[in-house]
């Protein structure tokens, strides 16, 4: 049976503005309970796409229902049409399945660039903003699809905190212990959402999935450094003068203007700026001032606003390159400070605490680099360390090449073409991850061999195939036979239409394909005591002749049989003349006579 609620309608966001299009999206559960199927259809963009389905556990507040059981049309896809994925709930949950939530995710690769292969990530290909931003061209990017939430936080930071040496942590504050020391996360707030006690950080029950906040632009850099590390990346700051290197491959925050690229849309973007990230209808993308006090609000005690607060990532409709929250939620950190003092930045994206006429895109905040605040938060950013596969195609199609991060998964691009050759493969062989250093592979190719049947027209032949090579003659090609009738040659066309084929003809037709016998009706030529005997269309001239006199004999004319035809013969009374063949048998006969002398 299908469920009565547990598809969530935004399932489909990312087919709202995306290239791909997820359709029909469905969930049945089986009798019992245990395993769940996923349908869905996906169509458009480019191959081959990338799908990630997400389940919520509580109503949709948080999204972690862990996946390991997912099997089918899940991840890297190379073809569209109807996709089905089976989830088997008894592995991977165990709470009360009237709360389960479902959505679905889909990329492709549009922009040129790779797939969102890394997790949480989305990439933003190279290209050129304008609008509210200054004109700018960036290189390629990851860029969190999320707000940074409190139980990543919360996870890298015990991971920073067990390692030792990194950071100091009680339940007031989180600070660094290596280089100029800082205040990371400001923990004693009564709306802080995360706790540490014991050696143990925890968030608080609900909220794992909401925007961290009470977080210093410190402590946004430090969560890039501690997550480099704990995924064996190289850190972008140095805790010492908290200055960025732009060259590894670690986390970091974005730059002012990345963000706005990012937020407009990137490459994908139509061209002409939306007032908010991703729609000009702000109760779309957006949670801000007027629809913070909306159920499922995180209930931040700030004044005049206590029923208001932020709100779970991703439940509003995300922008073209599938990012949530670029307005509203929280305001979230940027990494430049040009144009500030040294120990400010700019923070963009607005928040729920924001009024609609300060909701837009271009507006922005400089803070001090040690604020935290209930609404503000970040997102991470990380340059990918892309190399290329190139394709030599030999001759053949063009392949553009792949540009994506080395060790990530890649798809095999569409095989390329060759008149009169048949593909074969790559050499080097095409690797399904994307190597260690840029990489060219050569089109392997065989000529084609072509299937061609002989199609007799009602005639008879020992064989009606042959096998031919593009490019090259043809060859031998059997003759067939028909009784009454004479075989004038093959053609491309039935009744000798097309163009005819002999034995030297070039094969230029790339394909399978059929020759036609034409024909010719033919009567019988009887030629007695002469030569001429064949058989011959109606109204072809023979050449027909005598045979020699014996001695004592004289030629002595042509008869026809039937006598009717003794008008064709050319000259009956000549040993070698013309016989006009009608449309009938003929017997023709050379007379002689004894010679008489004088």
């Amino acid at each position: 049976m299908k469920f009565p609620i547990f598809i969530l309608l935004f399932s489909l966001f990312s087919s709202a503005f995306s290239s791909p299009v997820i359709g029909d999206f469905q969930v049945v559960s089986r009798a019992g309970g245990q395993f769940y199927d996923i349908n869905y259809d996906i169509s458009g963009g480019v191959l081959p796409y990338h799908v990630e389905l997400e389940i919520s556990g509580d109503v949709g507040a948080t999204w972690d229902v862990p996946l390991t059981s997912l099997t089918g049309d899940v991840g890297n896809l190379t073809t569209p049409g109807s996709k089905h994925i089976v989830w088997d709930s008894s592995i991977d949950w165990g709470g009360a399945l009237s709360d389960l939530r479902f959505r679905i995710f889909a990329t492709d690769r549009s922009n040129g660039g790779p797939d969102i292969t890394l997790s949480g990530l989305v990439f933003v290909a190279p290209g050129t903003s304008a609008g509210s931003d200054p004109v700018t061209t960036y290189t390629p990017f990851y860029i969190g699809r999320y707000e940074t939430t409190n139980q990543e936080m919360a996870a890298v930071m015990q991971w920073a905190y067990d390692e030792g040496g990194l950071i100091q942590a009680s339940s007031e504050a989180v600070t660094n212990l290596s280089g100029e020391a800082m205040e990371l996360l400001d923990l004693d707030s009564p709306s802080s959402q995360i706790s540490f006690s014991n050696g143990t950080f925890t968030v608080d029950d609900g909220m794992e999935n909401y925007p961290c906040i009470f977080v210093s632009w410190y402590g946004a850099a430090a969560y890039c450094n501690f997550r480099s590390m704990r995924e064996g990346l190289i850190p972008s700051y140095e805790f010492t003068d908290w200055t960025l290197d732009f060259s590894v491959n670690g986390y970091r925050l974005p730059q002012f203007f990345e963000w706005g690229f990012a937020a407009q849309g990137g490459d994908k973007s139509s061209g002409l700026d939306t007032t908010f990230s991703g729609s000009n209808n702000p109760d779309e993308v957006a949670w801000f001032l007027d629809n913070a006090d909306e159920p499922g609000n995180s209930g931040i005690n700030a004044g005049p606003d206590a029923s208001r607060g932020t709100f779970p990532v991703g439940m509003k409709a995300p922008n073209e390159l599938d990012l949530f929250d670029l307005s509203g939620n929280v305001w979230e950190w940027c990494q430049d400070s040009y144009a500030l003092t040294d120990n400010a930045a700019f923070a963009r994206g607005s928040s729920w605490l924001t009024r609609l006429d300060a909701l837009s895109l271009p507006f922005w905040l400089a803070l001090d680099r040690a604020s935290t605040a209930s609404d503000l938060g970040f997102r991470v950013v990380r340059v990918p360390d892309l190399v290329a596969l190139s394709f030599d195609a030999a001759g053949g199609s063009e392949i553009p090449p792949i540009i994506q991060d080395k060790g990530t998964v890649v798809a095999a691009p569409p095989a390329p073409e060759k008149v009169g050759y048949a593909f074969v493969g790559w050499v080097p062989e095409f690797p399904g991850i994307m190597p260690e250093a840029s990489l060219t592979l050569t089109a392997q190719w065989v000529q084609q061999r072509i299937s061609v049947t002989l199609d007799a027209a009602e005639g008879v032949i020992e064989a009606d195939t042959l096998s031919v090579t593009y490019a090259a003659p043809y060859g031998t090609i059997p003759a067939p036979s028909r009784e009454g009738y004479r075989f004038k040659g093959w053609w491309t066309g039935p009744d000798g239409s097309g163009q005819q084929i002999t034995s030297a003809s070039v094969v230029a037709i790339n394909w399978a394909h059929t020759l036609f016998a034409d024909w010719e009706p033919v009567r019988s030529l009887t030629v007695i005591n002469g030569s001429g005997s064949d058989l011959y269309a109606a109204g072809e001239t023979v050449q027909i002749a005598a045979n020699a006199s014996t001695a004592g004999q004289a030629f002595n004319g042509w008869i026809a049989s039937p006598s009717t035809y003794q008008n064709l013969i050319g000259a009956a009374l000549s040993a070698q003349t013309v016989f006009t063949m009608p449309d009938a048998d003929v017997v023709l006969t050379a007379t002689f006579v004894e010679k008489t002398y004088m």
